[in-house]
């Protein structure tokens, strides 16, 4: 879809402008872009809950080649966002879970840039 940025369905942008965007004669260029998103959750015992998920979302690669090679926009702008997680949540008790994950996030420039990132996490909540 058009714009789905703003939404906060996607990490890239949803527009970008030839020009200075601050300046009303800029030109605003909205982005196309493709995604999705799948969640597996798996009951292990009653106490023990694992998850594993993966998503992406994409911008149009014709568009935003077609304004780089204008020199309209930046290089270093998003084409590719990707995320991916596993993890498992344990009931303490009936209203203490806790939880460990592990995720994996990609992401891909304009420039054929790509970054990586690990990210581990331990959470803990009392449910009242």
């Amino acid at each position: 879809g058009l714009v789905i940025s703003g939404l906060g369905a996607s990490a890239s942008p949803s527009v970008v402008f030839a020009g200075p965007s601050q300046l009303a004669g800029s030109r605003v260029h909205p982005l196309a872009s493709r995604g999705g998103w799948l969640q597996l959750k798996q009951a292990a015992t009653s106490r023990l809950e694992l998850n594993v998920a993966g998503g992406t979302d994409r911008s149009s690669s014709s568009a935003l080649d077609q304004l780089l090679r204008t020199g309209l926009i930046d290089a270093g702008l998003v084409r590719r966002n990707a995320s991916a997680f596993i993890n498992g949540i344990f009931l303490v008790r009936s209203n203490v879970p806790v939880s460990i994950e592990y995720r994996r996030l990609w992401t891909t420039r304009l420039n054929g840039a790509a970054d990586r990132a690990h990210h581990l996490m331990f959470g803990a909540g009392i449910a009242f």
